[in-house]
């Protein structure tokens, strides 16, 4: 997971179960968080340390519902118009300071 994120440049990697549902998102803090207390507690899992609070939006969707659900303390999986639960892109905060930066 971690040379994934490293090798795509990503802060953020939704997390799915079997079916290939989305349940969360592991995340750079969460991964630390994890690392850490397995060098302390080696019995902790990767998955205790996934972020649930995603919501799900699609490419369509105003960008105004990613600032609210970022303020929120959400985190926005941006999935396919077309493919439900076909991940696009992760919105992040920095996602969106880049957007209003180029709109000024």
């Amino acid at each position: 997971m971690i040379s994934q994120m490293k090798k795509r440049h990503l802060s953020h990697i939704p997390f799915s179960d079997s079916p290939g549902q989305i349940q969360g998102i592991v995340t750079e803090n969460s991964l630390l968080r994890a690392l850490h207390q397995v060098i302390t507690h080696s019995h902790e899992t990767i998955e205790s340390q996934i972020n649930s609070s995603i919501k799900l939006i699609r490419q369509n969707d105003l960008v105004e519902k990613s600032f609210h659900l970022i303020s929120q303390g959400k985190i926005p999986i941006i999935t396919s118009d077309q493919i439900r639960d076909d991940i696009v892109a992760v919105l992040t905060k920095i996602d969106l300071l880049t957007y209003i930066g180029s709109r000024t």
